[in-house]
């Protein structure tokens, strides 16, 4: 099972959640769908307040770390 895990304070990051991206935009997270490990990044897919466009990115650009539990 994947995890988002937020990476200042260590506690898991649920699914629907709000999260702040690097510049401190908020989006809603959708989905964590790569585990981070050595030599690549976690992805994550998130969609915008207002339900526009759900995107994949890194999960660093929301300070976030995806782990399997």
């Amino acid at each position: 099972m994947l995890r988002a895990i937020d990476t200042e304070t260590g506690k898991p990051v649920e699914i629907g959640a709000e999260i702040t991206d690097f510049r401190g935009d908020k989006a809603i997270l959708v989905s964590v769908d790569r585990v981070r490990t050595l030599g690549r990044s976690g992805l994550i897919t998130y969609e915008l307040p207002d339900g526009k466009s759900g995107r994949c990115v890194y999960d660093k650009v929301f300070g976030l770390e995806v782990v399997e539990l």
